[in-house]
Parts: C-alpha cells; structure tokens; sequence
C-alpha cells in the first residue's frame, strides 16, 4: 500500500506518454477537478489544488505545455533511482534496518579504536 501514490515506474511511463500527447495532461488535469475529494486526499491533493491545477493546465500555451512536460520527464530521469532507493529501504523490516546500523555504529566504533580513521 503505497497510500494512493503511484510508484516511480508508474509516474516515469505516465510522464513520457504525456511528454509525447500534451492533451493527455489537459484531460487529466480536468479530470482531476471532478475526482472524488477522499481520493484526491489520498493523493495528496487538495479539491481546491485540483481545480486550480485544471485551470492553469487548461489556460497554458501548447508551447509551454510542452516544455513543462520536457523537464518533468528530464526530472523524473533524474529522481528515480534516489526514489527507487529509497523505496527499497522503505521496504525493509525494522529488524533488519536495525541490525545494519548496530553494524554501522560497530564499524565505526572498531575504527575509531584502532585508528583505522
């Protein structure tokens, strides 16, 4: 469950489709506007943000549109291993992620003790 958020994959391949078909974004953004407030929020997305984003959306140039579409493609590139990784930590049980820092903290600790840095 990743709480209504789609996973970096999901927004990477979202993001080249629309890269290539900007009304796809200005469907989606009008879309938005008549979504359900309780997904909206699982969204992270206020009625309010949504409706504003289906304006601005809707009163852009197709120029503008394009280059908007050009750099979240580009940022996305460059986000998503750091997401990916992160994610994957996510992922992992407390347990383990506890058991990796006492062998950080050891590490460290045994350095320190023998001069090592």
């Amino acid at each position: 469950e990743n709480g209504g958020q789609p996973l970096m994959a999901d927004a990477s391949k979202m993001t080249e489709m629309m890269q290539k078909n900007p009304e796809m974004l200005k469907n989606m953004a009008k879309a938005m506007k008549n979504m359900d407030p309780e997904q909206l929020s699982k969204m992270g997305i206020s009625p309010d943000q949504a409706a504003k984003l289906g304006d601005t959306v809707d009163q852009m140039d197709p120029a503008t549109l394009e280059s908007l579409m050009k750099w979240g493609g580009r940022a996305a590139k460059v986000a998503s291993p750091f997401v990916a990784g992160y994610q994957r930590i996510r992922s992992l049980e407390r347990q383990t992620v506890m058991h990796i820092m006492i062998l950080i903290l050891a590490g460290l600790v045994i350095g320190h003790l023998t001069g090592s840095f």
